[in-house]
């Protein structure tokens, strides 16, 4: 592509006379600059290392020394709005079909991933820019694109559709726990699904968008809505081996669906909601904790069945609980 060309596309501002004229590729990772590619500079102690790769042109968003003036120094206002701009010039030559899902739809689609269709290619795009912009020239026509992030999808694809459209009619449900569900659907009855009832509508979305036969064992690798079983010492437990678990939620949004669906199918039980920030949710008591370590001293002092958490990561909730130092303070 020629400079001038990404230039214009990208808005951005010419800053030398390149002896050079024309790119190869776009990259945002020093460390796969080739000879001819473009780099987008978010860390200006990067720009050496791509030069002595063999960039042709350099973006950056503020003024710096021109080290090579053989090359392409272009400024830009914002890397991230110049990449989707560039993105989405390259996706406006091609036939698409481009649908955002809501996030459990998305997760669903990322377990089967290897059973979407490739005639054509189906791709599913994060919210990360420069992961889409590192797979973007290998999209072609009439490719499909999925994205969970309605506002990146908008704003790379000129036309978007809703992904999750369908109504199901499902017969003979029967919720074996809050982790485990079987119900018919058509002709077809599902058995002893390790996924819960509240997802069963996005499940079929998937289903019927794949198409063919799926290992359904795979929804076991589902991070949404998955049980820590913990013991009566807090210590993490096999799968069902006890009566007392824990459900992590980092987006507050989703945690939403969970509470309303805990409070619902789970009110035989006491449900303790943790939270890192203060919060309000219908039916529930919101315990506000800064530090992650006081959980133990809460559920020392309180009896309970569920232990829902929000706001915190979930690698390393499942860590503190893989780990759990309280057991001496409990003898």
């Amino acid at each position: 592509m020629q400079i001038s060309s990404i230039n214009d596309i990208i808005q951005g501002e010419l800053l030398n006379s390149p002896a050079i004229s024309f790119i190869y590729n776009v990259k945002t990772d020093v460390k796969k600059i080739l000879e001819g590619d473009l780099f987008f500079a978010f860390n200006e102690e990067e720009i050496p290392t791509a030069i002595k790769q063999g960039a042709f042109a350099i973006v950056v968003q503020k003024s710096m020394e021109i080290l090579d003036n053989e090359i392409a120094w272009i400024y830009v206002e914002n890397l991230q709005f110049a990449i989707i701009k560039y993105i989405r010039y390259k996706l406006s030559q091609l036939e698409l079909k481009a649908y955002w899902c809501d996030t459990i739809s998305y997760e669903l689609l990322k377990t089967f991933s290897s059973n979407l269709p490739q005639t054509p290619n189906v791709w599913l795009f994060s919210s990360n820019l420069n992961t889409i912009l590192a797979r973007i020239n290998d999209v072609k026509h009439h490719d499909i694109i999925i994205s969970n992030n309605q506002e990146i999808l908008n704003a790379l694809c000129p036309y978007t559709l809703p992904f999750n459209t369908h109504i199901f009619e499902i017969d003979n449900l029967i919720e074996h726990s809050l982790f485990e569900t079987s119900f018919s659907y058509k002709e077809e009855f599902f058995l002893r699904l390790k996924i819960s009832s509240l997802f069963i509508h996005q499940f079929l979305e998937v289903v019927n968008f794949i198409g063919t036969p799926l290992d359904f064992n795979k929804l076991k690798k589902i991070n949404y809505f998955k049980p820590i079983f913990i013991d009566k010492f807090f210590n993490a437990c096999e799968y069902g081996k006890s009566d007392k678990f824990v459900l992590i939620q980092e987006k507050e949004k989703l945690a939403q669906k969970e509470l309303e669906y805990l409070y619902t199918h789970y009110k035989y039980a006491k449900t303790i909601v943790i939270s890192k920030e203060p919060l309000v949710f219908d039916g529930f008591e919101i315990i506000v904790i800064p530090h992650l370590e006081e959980i133990f001293q809460i559920l020392q002092q309180t009896a309970f069945n569920a232990l829902y958490i929000i706001g915190f990561k979930k690698q390393k909730v499942e860590l503190l609980f893989k780990n759990n130092q309280s057991t001496n303070a409990l003898l």
